[in-house]
């Protein structure tokens, strides 16, 4: 016995229309206008310039992942960092500061001058929702005390200009712009004998900071009027010791805390770098408060060539700490790093990768200073 043919399956020619009858009925007039016209796509995910240049790209992710906007904000909201998607971060600085002592007294004046950037992410339930650049500039003057050849007591005041807008995130995101005033008093101690990897030495930096008025925060064009007076005391302190020619052995700690103000992001304490829980990213943690504390070994390997810098050191170390808006919620993170630090003529230059004991890893290729 034979099966009776299936009927055919047939698309209906008003589909993609509105299921409303008159609404279907006039946009079924458009379409049969313009249905023989040449198609025409004005909007798309490739630039132009790419095919009238035609120019070779440098690796993968120029073609498959950075024009390609949708796919980079979901990667970059994921915690991807914007070096790993093509796009380069710079937080270029510069400042110059005179000293002038009075007379043969331990007295002195230093007034200063500086301009910086610096790039920040707004981190919510584990995932990147934005990212800010600040640009400062900044005018002051210290007076101080010498304590010693290699100690200091000063305090001063400053002026300043702080615009702190979105780079990548929502557009209707909050920004800060406007005028920057504030006071500090630091004392300064250096007894180490070289400012990349020490044979030996203390370097500590306790700073007590008053920030009178901060810039205006804007939403939406709307100017929000609020107190953002804020007073922070934070310290940092790194040690030496020689274990021989070659081996040195290290200690770094800091602590910082806000005391019981709630400071807006671009004041909070921050980790996420090299001995500073360097498997989380910039910003991941940050906070009202902070502490962290790192120890580690170097071992000398050799030495470059006299016309291209000094020592080269390798080595391992253990950082822990936390960033966090109440002490309550203080928390214990430990990251394990390893590295190379080479003293060249360009400055310090820091291969370095840090791992999480939950999964989480960063690598670090950097020139600064590493412990200062």
């Amino acid at each position: 016995m034979g099966s009776s043919p299936a009927p055919a399956f047939s698309l209906h020619p008003d589909r993609f229309f509105d299921a409303d009858a008159t609404v279907r009925g006039f946009a079924r007039q458009i379409y049969d206008a313009v249905a023989g016209l040449p198609l025409v796509c004005p909007h798309g995910h490739v630039d132009p310039s790419l095919l009238a240049e035609d120019r070779a790209f440098p690796e993968p992710s120029a073609l498959l992942i950075t024009p390609d906007h949708y796919l980079f904000r979901m990667l970059f909201s994921q915690g991807v960092s914007l070096e790993s998607l093509g796009v380069p971060t710079r937080d270029p600085s510069a400042a110059i500061e005179l000293y002038r002592p009075i007379g043969s007294t331990p007295l002195f004046v230093a007034p200063y001058a500086g301009t910086g950037q610096a790039t920040f992410n707004l981190i919510q339930d584990d995932a990147i929702i934005a990212s800010y650049k600040r640009t400062i500039a900044r005018v002051g003057v210290n007076a101080g005390v010498n304590l010693g050849a290699r100690s200091d007591l000063r305090i001063g005041a400053y002026l300043g200009h702080s615009s702190t807008s979105i780079e990548v995130g929502n557009p209707g995101f909050p920004e800060a712009h406007g005028k920057e005033t504030g006071g500090e008093l630091v004392w300064r101690m250096d007894t180490q004998d070289s400012p990349v990897v020490p044979a030996s030495g203390l370097l500590s930096d306790i700073r007590l900071v008053r920030i009178f008025r901060t810039p205006d925060i804007t939403d939406a064009g709307q100017i929000f009027d609020f107190d953002t007076s804020l007073t922070q005391l934070s310290g940092a302190a790194s040690r030496f010791w020689s274990l021989g020619p070659r081996n040195r052995v290290f200690a770094y700690g800091a602590l910082g805390t806000s005391f019981d103000a709630n400071p807006l992001p671009t004041y909070q304490f921050q980790l996420g770098s090299p001995f500073r829980l360097g498997a989380y990213g910039s910003g991941e943690l940050r906070g009202a408060h902070y502490y962290v504390g790192t120890g580690g070994y170097l071992r000398r390997l050799g030495r470059l060539p006299d016309f291209m810098g000094g020592g080269v050191f390798a080595g391992a170390w253990l950082e822990n700490g936390d960033a966090f808006d109440e002490w309550r919620h203080a928390g214990w993170r430990t990251n394990g790093g390893a590295g190379v630090i080479m003293d060249t003529i360009i400055g310090p230059v820091v291969l370095a990768g840090s791992w999480g004991f939950d999964g989480r890893w960063r690598t670090y290729l950097g020139v600064g200073r590493v412990f200062r």
